[in-house]
């Protein structure tokens, strides 16, 4: 049957086919079957080739007089083939007729069973098929196209002639378009007429924002559109609509039964793909980005960082399988900054030694680690992990390629990372005193190791600190040096008194009476002592609390053994500077502990011996220093520009601790979302991170001591004085308080008659 119209029209190139004679020879049209879930791509002249990304639905009308963008209608369906941060995606139409920009905040994207469910529901009887999801394997056309030749392409196998065929006055593709029109097909030959799909080259990258997706009116034009389920646009509308296009080269056109004689839609793409048809002669070619645009997070945030975590994360989760942590998110929990919340013992010791996407966060999740591990595991435990994680066994199945990339991208990584964490806890968080098996066991691991030369010079080198560590003597670090006034010369005989104490050395002595308590507690013992406050474990802890009872207790006993009220208020006075001394030596732990003693209510009753002392006032800045107000927040800030020798009041410290305690379990239960018959028990690692972060602030001046001249005559009598203080019981100074009291209420009675006589 000859396919040859007798009409004429000299400006189309059209491709005409029977149903009757060529319908059988190509693959059924996605108007009637579902499309194939095949691989995708667009490929534009110049040969670049993009994969569709997605499908997505339009949710708003977008018309843009820009030739770069494209334009839309509400509900139509499109391909992504590029997707850029700054908010433009690049988009085909379904039959491949215009590629160009969209805003991404007007569209939605769909799975490509949702696109399916939808274009089925446009090819149904009741809503008539669309134009969008018409198939580029029935025919193709130019529509309206300049041409100094007419050409027809049909099915003939070779002796074909070419005719120039017009549009027909009655288009047999409008009645099988049309729902209305019953039995379109039958037994008769029907010549389908399809707009041919030319590629164009996707223009280049807009450099301006998209529109923000509610701020677009509706055009007249857009108040026309359809929805999903309105009515039909034959594709001979859609094609009228087109824009021309010149053909460059017509040399590629020699076959023309080809079309119809692929079987699949990949040759009829590749067929087409010949074709060397562009808009212009200049655009046969993809334009690179002149302009590259910043990130979308640096565009929200401005924070480069913050786009670099993000590439990070990106780049994580696009890895090959073997080259992914081992453990899951089910045995390690993650913020979505990538700090930890909770996990496996097995999951967190490998997540010390993972490629981390924040290498100050690794850094901090280590020393936490490090510090607070006793708490949920022994030392031993840990190091059998981490050397585990060394002798990492090959994952099953590689390829000889994928066994050298594993090896290069994981393997020899994590080996470089075991090193530097058993060096930072060999250095800093006394890994020889934690358990006495390990350094053994460390000494052998370290001595293994031959190969590669630079993990084996690594390993020499913690074995070269380990010796250190194991024989040398701490040597004293270095401390700024505060001259010190010299004491009077005692006649011979002469005990030391405590009114003939100069309050510059007392508070020296105090000073480095305490740091050298302060220097000796150990990370681990702040947040044990929450938990328990006896045994070895919080010895250091409990004797630099202790100090700041007992030195409370000595303030207050010299001052209620004294019988005489001049003498007592002078010994009031006394404490008053020697606290200021404290204060202007960041000694804010003795300084405390006198304020706290002088307020107590034992002393702060004895009115007439703080009428005689004439420095209650000269109290109320130190009192301030220590004000729990707003969690101690004027203190707080005292303590963060102190740069020098420091000793903290620790009490604020120590509260937060307790609160953090209080506040999160140890552990926490967590349903496995596989099976659900199983539970996991995660380390809640929240709160050993809360733990951390408060000791660090605490510990912090451990580094600074004092460089003080110390005279062992003064220090014993500090020690002394404190001993003695703390043998009298809570009774005695009960009892003395009120005598004292009632003797100064007696002294006033008296004072005001002797007064009221004339005396």
């Amino acid at each position: 049957m000859s396919l040859t119209s007798p009409f004429k029209r000299p400006q189309s190139l059209r491709l005409s086919i029977s149903t009757s004679s060529t319908l059988s020879a190509i693959t059924p049209s996605p108007l009637l079957t579902p499309a194939p879930k095949e691989p995708w791509s667009y490929e534009a002249p110049s040969g670049e080739c993009y994969e569709r990304i997605c499908f997505v639905i339009c949710l708003f009308d977008f018309s843009s007089s820009d030739s770069d963008h494209l334009s839309f209608r509400k509900d139509e369906i499109l391909a992504i083939v590029r997707q850029e941060e700054s908010g433009w995606w690049a988009a085909v139409r379904s039959d491949g007729s215009q590629v160009g920009w969209i805003p991404a905040s007007y569209v939605d994207t769909l799975s490509d069973d949702a696109a399916e469910s939808v274009g089925e529901q446009l090819r149904s009887p009741e809503n008539g098929p669309s134009a969008a999801s018409a198939s580029p394997l029935i025919t193709r056309c130019l529509d309206e196209t300049p041409s100094s030749s007419d050409t027809t392409l049909c099915n003939e196998p070779s002796d074909t002639t070419q005719h120039m065929e017009p549009n027909p006055p009655s288009s047999p593709t409008s009645a099988w378009l049309d729902p209305r029109t019953e039995n379109a097909f039958g037994d008769a030959d029907l010549s389908i007429v399809v707009p041919l799909r030319l590629d164009k080259s996707l223009p280049a990258s807009p450099l301006a924002s998209p529109p923000p997706r509610s701020a677009v009116p509706e055009s007249k034009f857009c108040a026309l559109n359809r929805s999903l389920s309105g009515g039909a646009i034959t594709l001979l509308d859609r094609a009228r609509q087109r824009r021309p296009v010149l053909l460059d080269d017509q040399s590629p056109i020699q076959r023309p039964s080809t079309i119809v004689q692929t079987q699949t839609p990949d040759q009829l793409s590749t067929f087409f793909s010949a074709l060397d048809v562009s808009l212009s002669p200049s655009a046969s070619s993809f334009p690179p980005h002149a302009h590259p645009r910043p990130g979308k997070i640096l565009q929200l945030t401005g924070d480069d960082s913050a786009q670099a975590f993000h590439n990070a994360k990106q780049a994580q989760a696009n890895l090959p399988w073997y080259l992914k942590h081992r453990h899951g998110e089910e045995e390690i929990k993650l913020e979505f900054d990538g700090t930890v919340k909770a996990g496996t013992l097995p999951a967190l010791v490998e997540h010390l030694v993972v490629d981390p996407l924040r290498a100050s966060q690794q850094e901090l999740f280590r020393r936490a680690f490090l510090v607070t591990f006793c708490t949920f595991a022994t030392a031993t435990e840990v190091f059998d992990l981490l050397v585990a994680q060394y002798e990492l066994d090959v994952p099953p199945g590689l390829t000889e390629e994928e066994f050298e990339q594993w090896k290069r991208e994981k393997l020899r990584p994590t080996q470089k990372r075991v090193l530097t964490v058993l060096t930072l806890w060999l250095e800093e968080y006394d890994l020889l005193n934690q358990d006495a098996e390990v350094a053994p066991k460390l000494q052998d691991f370290l001595s293994l190791i031959s190969s590669p030369s630079v993990l084996a010079l690594t390993a020499k080198q913690v074995l070269k600190s380990l010796e250190r560590l194991t024989f040398a003597e701490p040597s004293a670090p270095d401390a700024i040096v505060i001259p010190s006034k010299k004491r009077k010369k005692a006649r011979k005989g002469d005990v030391l008194e405590l009114l003939r104490a100069d309050p510059m050395e007392l508070a020296q002595h105090l000073s480095l009476f305490e740091s050298d308590l302060y220097r000796k507690i150990r990370a681990q013992e702040c947040f044990l002592w929450t938990m328990t406050k006896e045994g070895d474990t919080v010895k250091n802890m409990r004797a630099f609390s202790a100090t700041h009872d007992r030195l409370a207790d000595w303030v207050k006993c010299s001052i209620l053994e004294v019988d005489t009220l001049s003498k007592r208020a002078n010994i009031v006075a006394l404490w008053i500077r020697v606290a200021e001394k404290c204060r202007s030596l960041n000694n804010f732990s003795s300084m405390s502990s006198i304020v706290a003693a002088l307020q107590s209510v034992l002393i702060s009753r004895l009115h007439f011996t703080w009428l005689n002392s004439n420095k209650e006032m000269a109290l109320e800045p130190l009192r301030k220093v220590i004000h729990p107000a707003s969690n101690y927040a004027y203190y707080r800030r005292i303590l963060d520009a102190v740069e020098g020798p420091c000793v903290p009041f620790v009490g604020p410290f120590m509260k937060n601790m307790i609160y953090a305690q209080e506040q999160h379990e140890d552990n926490v239960i967590v349903q496995s979302a596989t099976k659900p018959d199983q539970q996991f028990t995660l380390i809640h690692f929240v709160k050993r991170q809360k733990w951390y972060d408060i000791t660090v602030q605490m510990l912090r001046f451990q580094t600074k001591p004092y460089s003080i001249p110390e005279m062992s005559e003064m220090t014993n009598f500090i020690t002394g004085q404190m001993e003695r203080a703390a043998t009298k019981g809570d009774r005695w100074y009960w009892q003395r308080s009120d005598e004292l009291q009632q003797a100064e209420l007696l002294h006033a009675d008296i004072r005001r008659g002797l007064e009221a006589a004339g005396f």
